[in-house]
């Protein structure tokens, strides 16, 4: 039996309003009455996740910043508390100077320019192609910095995701109750995510999603926008 459905957030739940469909709404509702658990995975800052949850309650925990950040809706508690340290992110502004940054905290993404002494979970930072990250990746991984990075994929551009380097699927279930992959329905648009949590019982795709992330998961649902 599933005991926590893990979902993607953004091209996931937000459909192309940038709203969660009222459809969507009832049917977390009813997996919820049924005593299963429901997490939202994101980029983002969990407090602007929270926003969505103020009318109508339907999330027990919010994995931010890819893991990075673990919040319990229930108990207003943030469990897993991964920042970037500030030595690294300082390197990283420096040595990365030049290219488009955005610095992701728990209030939401913000310029590099905006920070002063804020919890910073994650940088993301833009590139034109998937051959550019690539070699910003190499770039970035002689440093020998404590980090961990991922990528994503957006229109035409790619991002490089950088969080601490101990960040990790194990750890984020371990503090949900306890609960196995086993028991874990993953559902996702992108790959990192999809390879993040391979080995969650049931993977479901979002039809937006690419190829590469159907042929990965178990089953492809309908778009968003329904």
């Amino acid at each position: 039996m599933y005991k926590l459905v893990v979902s993607g957030f953004d091209n996931v739940l937000i459909n192309s309003d940038e709203a969660i469909s009222t459809s969507t709404i009832l049917e977390i509702d009813r997996v919820r009455n049924n005593e299963v658990l429901f997490a939202i995975l994101c980029d983002r800052g969990y407090k602007e996740v929270l926003e969505y949850n103020k009318d109508f309650s339907f999330v027990d925990y919010i994995i931010s910043c890819n893991g990075a950040c673990l919040y319990n809706v229930k108990t207003n508690e943030v469990m897993i508390d991964k920042r970037l340290d500030y030595t690294i992110v300082k390197a990283l502004i420096n040595e990365l100077n030049g290219y488009s940054l955005s610095i992701i905290t728990d209030n939401g993404r913000k310029d590099v320019c905006e920070i002063s002494n804020e919890k910073i979970y994650m940088i993301e930072v833009e590139c034109n192609s998937k051959r550019d990250a690539n070699k910003l990746l190499d770039i970035i991984n002689s440093f020998e910095l404590n980090i961990k990075t991922f990528m994503r994929k957006a229109g035409k551009k790619y991002y490089l995701q950088i969080v601490n380097s101990s960040v990790n699927s194990n750890d984020i279930l371990e503090k949900i109750d306890n609960i196995d992959f086993s028991s874990v329905v993953l559902i996702c648009s992108e790959e990192k995510d999809a390879l993040f949590y391979e080995k969650a019982g049931y993977k479901v795709a979002v039809s937006n999603a690419s190829s590469s992330v159907k042929k990965i998961c178990d089953k492809t649902t309908s778009s968003n926008d329904n």
